[in-house]
């Protein structure tokens, strides 16, 4: 069985081992549980409890309560230059409407589109946009700053690729609150058991899952993947 420091590295050279990516890309979360996994991380109660702490928590990240519905998100996506560029396209949208139609980045700049509306940063480094995160399965690299990672004897086929599954623990935060947590795999901050399927031959993340009192409260993962792929460098061209 592989060890912690052996998967570390695993996990850390992930980002080296493709050259490009194309898939359909898959979000999903039961927002009561995610809510309920946050406000624990933060030290929160439905009461008020922890008001002083949540001060220091940004506003825009708390989720929601609702809706009852889980929240389902399927996107057709690319990348290349080890995520410097990549194009996320909603294919569907369950539970929440607010995301962008299309999201363009190459880096510094990005454009996002809804309906007939186009934004863009103009290369501003200092502006960024979500969206088109799906990246971070593929390159986690940071992962093993924050997680205890223990691995397991199963294997399974997740988006056509042979994994291991990898059991991961949140490390204690440091009291600056740099310790990286749930955003590594962008989900809801929260959460203090995970499983990972880790793609045996590039260790990149084929599914990432959180679970709360064992039941799963977000997934992240490729429903089908293909790597090293000739991608149409007009798929991150700017949009207007």
């Amino acid at each position: 069985m592989l060890e912690q420091d052996d998967l570390a590295s695993r996990l850390r050279a992930a980002g080296d081992r493709w050259t490009t990516v194309s898939g359909t890309f898959r979000t999903w979360r039961d927002q009561p549980l995610v809510t309920r996994a946050f406000m624990e991380w933060h030290g929160l109660d439905e009461q008020g409890a922890g008001r002083n702490r949540m001060r220091a928590v940004a506003v825009h990240e708390m989720p929601d309560a609702g809706p009852k519905v889980p929240v389902e998100h399927l996107l057709r996506v690319h990348a290349a230059e080890r995520g410097r560029r990549r194009r996320a396209e909603a294919l569907s949208r369950v539970g929440e409407m607010w995301m962008d139609d299309l999201v363009v980045v190459d880096e510094p700049w990005f454009w996002s589109r809804n309906g007939h509306r186009v934004q863009t940063n103009h290369g501003d480094r200092r502006t960024s946009h979500g969206g088109a995160d799906f990246f971070l399965l593929l390159t986690p690299t940071d992962v093993p700053d924050g997680f205890d990672l223990s691995a397991t004897d199963e294997t399974e086929t997740v988006a056509g690729r042979a994994c291991d599954l990898v059991v991961a623990t949140p490390k204690e935060r440091d009291p600056r609150g740099c310790t990286p947590g749930a955003e590594v795999f962008d989900m809801v901050s929260g959460g203090r058991e995970f499983r990972f399927h880790l793609d045996q031959e590039t260790s990149t993340l084929m599914r990432v899952t959180k679970l709360v009192d064992g039941a799963p409260a977000e997934v992240n993962e490729f429903l089908d993947i293909a790597f090293d792929e000739p991608v149409d460098d007009r798929l991150f061209q700017p949009l207007t």
